[in-house]
C-alpha cells in the first residue's frame, strides 16, 4: 500500500474518531514482497508518521484472500464488512469516506 495513501486516509479520518471510527492498517508484505516482520512494521510506521493502529499478517498465505491489490474495508461494530474496494487511486478516498459516513450514520 502506498505510504502517501495511508497518510491521506489517516489525516482524512481523524475527524470521525469522536463518532467511533477507528482505522487499522494491516501490512502483509514488505517492500520486496516478503512476509512482514515486527521490525519492518515499526520502521515503516515510524518513517511514514501516521496514527492508525498497525497490524501485520503473520500468515502470508492468507494475503491472497483479499485480492491482488490494496484492499480497504469498512466494518460495522459487529465486524460485518459493509464496504470493500481494491486499489487506492482516483475517487477511491471519496468512496471510502462516503462509506464511513454512511456506517456512522452522519447526516451531511
Amino acid at each position: 500500500m502506498c505510504a502517501q495513501f495511508v497518510k491521506l486516509m489517516d489525516d482524512r479520518f481523524k475527524k470521525y474518531e469522536p463518532q467511533g471510527f477507528k482505522g487499522y492498517l494491516v501490512l502483509m508484505q514488505d517492500t520486496f514482497g516478503n512476509p512482514v516482520t515486527p521490525f519492518f512494521c515499526k520502521q515503516w510506521r515510524d518513517q511514514n508518521n501516521y496514527g492508525m493502529t498497525l497490524l501485520y499478517e503473520v500468515f502470508p498465505e492468507q494475503a491472497g484472500k483479499f485480492g491482488g491489490k490494496e484492499t480497504t474495508m469498512v466494518l460495522n461494530e459487529h465486524g460485518v464488512i459493509t464496504y470493500k474496494v481494491h486499489g487506492d487511486g482516483g475517487q477511491i478516498p471519496d468512496e471510502i469516506e462516503a462509506a464511513v459516513v454512511k456506517e456512522l450514520g452522519i447526516v451531511p
